[in-house]
């Protein structure tokens, strides 16, 4: 091809290509770390305390001429709760499932807004727990609402209150279950040594009778596998993943 009058022609293999297309980097979900998570279930979890409050306001008891300790008790059962799910999903979702049984003798209204955050801690329990977990996490809420729902609340005469109310908790428990049963389980073990050196040296370990290009494929393999094990996506092994990721994206001109 020729150039125009006056410009020098493009080598075959230019130092500084003009166009470059830049490598996407991974995902915002992919770079936050726990500490992100927590942050963001604390506020999800102040969000869900206020909301159940401001609900179930008009059926706590009062304690003197107040209930502004019952409140805050009550506010501070669902938040930690919520907020710590990701620390301990499977008791966080338990002290949940209790507290709304412990609440049902004064409202099917009460028990049914601490179920919907229980549904919140409930799609951490499938996602980060073996499914079985997830499957008796789900019966158990469902069983639970069931029951309060024959029997009425308080152990009173069941009514179409109680029915009504238990129902679409239910529903929702149930698409948080399946939502976290769809979403691909990650750090099923014990992530406590997760970052020992010894993970990376046992991950980069050769064998004598790896050949140079075998070698090489091979540890690239393995930084591939076990990025899809953590979900680390910046992982690597003397950068060879990063050395084959990190080439231009256009051809050269």
């Amino acid at each position: 091809m020729s150039s125009p009058a006056g410009e020098r022609p493009p080598g075959a293999y230019p130092a500084y290509p003009e166009s470059v297309s830049p490598l996407p980097g991974p995902p915002l979900t992919k770079r936050m770390r726990t500490r992100h998570w927590v942050a963001i279930d604390c506020v999800a979890g102040a969000f869900i305390a206020l909301c159940d409050l401001a609900v179930s306001a008009q059926f706590l008891p009062r304690v003197g001429n107040t209930k502004l300790p019952l409140a805050l008790l009550f506010m501070a059962t669902v938040f930690f709760p919520v907020a710590l799910r990701r620390r301990a999903p499977v008791t966080a979702f338990g002290g949940l499932v209790i507290l709304g049984v412990l609440l049902s003798t004064l409202s099917p209204l009460v028990t049914a807004m601490v179920f919907l955050a229980a549904a919140y801690v409930l799609y951490t329990v499938t996602v980060e727990s073996r499914r079985r977990t997830g499957a008796a996490a789900l019966g158990l809420v469902l069983v639970v609402s069931i029951f309060l729902g024959a029997t009425g609340h308080g152990g009173g005469p069941r009514s179409s209150e109680d029915v009504g109310v238990l129902v679409p908790v239910a529903l929702a428990n149930i698409i948080a279950w399946m939502t976290g049963y769809s979403v691909r389980q990650r750090r099923l073990w014990d992530t406590s040594d997760l970052h020992d050196p010894r993970v990376v040296a046992e991950l980069d370990a050769t064998f004598p009778w790896y050949e140079q290009a075998t070698g090489r494929l091979e540890r690239y393999n393995r930084a591939l596998l076990w990025r899809a094990l953590t979900g680390d996506a910046e992982f690597d092994l003397d950068h060879w993943v990063t050395r084959v990721s990190n080439r231009p994206q256009e051809a050269a001109a």
